[in-house]
């Protein structure tokens, strides 16, 4: 308690007196374990950045052929694409702003269907005497202009409808012409923006993706795609003009904006960019898988590379740790034949030493046996004239 106290009145005097704040301590994470016990967040490993296959002249010289084959000229002609699997983009006129028609009622439907998945509204709510689903097929697929227009209202003033349209755009309001907020008008990479919202976020708009599907067979981007891929497309037109917006389920799907004014012929040129940058994006497809197996087979290279190299280290090592052994055997046994050597040496000098110290020996001891042996013969030689001397004295 005492202890508290006095850390209170330390703290106290030091905001009264104006003293300057305690150092915060400071903590180095220097790796993952430290990271977490600073609060940060260890850094995430690098993304490996995509293969790029778009060549932007390749499809500029591709379009403006077409145009030129067909009359279409390029102050009544806008278009973008996006390939999605990169999200490479590319526009032609992509930033020139035209009536749009009703391409307005896409970004209107994405506008509640954006509340119904935020909880906001439920798809079988009644707004102005129809339900949701009702609302988005009949301005989506049939595109119909009473219940659109009577739908924008249902935002707030037409600047708040507008404003909404920029945001699934990605655009900012000085990104836009005040045409945009006096008027019906739309460029094809703002449409585009559009799409990619739609696309990349399907989860968000999952009935207007069904709408969008069955909107307008065989005609526009449908009129040459149908039977080869789905597409989901979104037209507008009237007053010269003639525009689709929509995403084309090639193998990886695309999106395409195709914006005219008074073009001949203009849904037949909408089908045929359609069909156009579909096969391109099959082509970009093939250049992915190709640069992708190049990949794979450099990398295979690379670990039988390095499989030989580590193969062949561990036979040199192998080959040295024999060498080694090998020598080490070799050594031993030379020791042990130096050490036979020396043995046998040495047992042949104290052989040799032992005969010599014998010779004397044997010299006394036949002396001896010689003399024991004279010695011997003598008394019996005596023994015999004694006994023949005492016969003698007998007789």
């Amino acid at each position: 308690m005492k202890l508290l106290r006095n850390t209170i009145c330390f703290l106290l005097c030091l905001l009264l007196t104006g003293a300057p704040a305690l150092p915060a301590l400071a903590v180095e994470a220097e790796d993952a374990e430290d990271a977490a016990i600073v609060g940060e967040e260890p850094p995430l490993p690098e993304e490996e950045e995509p293969y790029l296959t778009m060549d932007e002249e390749e499809i500029r010289a591709m379009v403006e052929e077409y145009m030129e084959a067909h009359g279409v000229k390029s102050d009544r002609f806008s278009m973008a694409f996006c390939y999605t699997d990169t999200g490479e983009s590319w526009s032609y006129n992509g930033d020139w702003f035209f009536m749009g028609a009703s391409l307005y009622k896409l970004s209107l439907m994405m506008g509640l269907a954006e509340k119904v998945h935020n909880g906001e509204l439920q798809q079988t709510d009644s707004i102005y005497g129809w339900d949701i689903s009702y609302i988005e097929k009949r301005a989506l697929t049939f595109s119909d202009n009473n219940v659109a227009e009577r739908m924008i209202g249902y935002f707030g003033t037409f600047r708040d409808y507008r404003l909404m349209q920029a945001r699934f755009a990605g655009y900012t309001e000085d990104q836009l012409p005040y045409e945009y907020f006096t008027g019906n008008v739309f460029s094809a990479n703002f449409m585009l923006g559009v799409l990619k919202e739609l696309y990349f976020n399907q989860e968000k708009y999952p009935n207007l993706m069904e709408c969008l599907y069955e909107a307008n067979p065989g005609e526009y981007f449908r009129l040459s795609l149908d039977g080869e891929y789905a597409v989901a497309q979104k037209y507008g037109g009237g007053n010269g003009y003639l525009h689709t917006a929509g995403i084309i389920y090639t193998p990886v799907p695309i999106l395409l904006v195709v914006m005219t004014y008074r073009v001949p012929y203009a849904q037949q040129v909408i089908a045929d960019m359609g069909k156009m940058m579909a096969d391109y994006a099959v082509t970009m497809d093939q250049r992915t898988r190709d640069h992708y197996e190049e990949l794979e087979r450099q990398a295979e290279a690379e670990r039988r590379a390095e499989e030989e190299a580590r193969l062949a280290a561990e036979a040199e090592e192998r080959a040295r740790i024999e060498a080694e052994e090998a020598q080490r055997r070799a050594e031993e046994e030379a020791e042990k034949a130096r050490l036979e050597a020396l043995a046998e040496a040495e047992k042949a000098q104290k052989a040799a030493e032992a005969a010599r110290e014998a010779v004397p020996l044997g010299i006394v001891l036949t002396s001896v046996t010689a003399l024991t042996a004279a010695a011997g013969v003598g008394w019996i030689i005596s023994l015999v004239l004694k006994r023949k001397r005492t016969q003698e004295q007998d007789r």
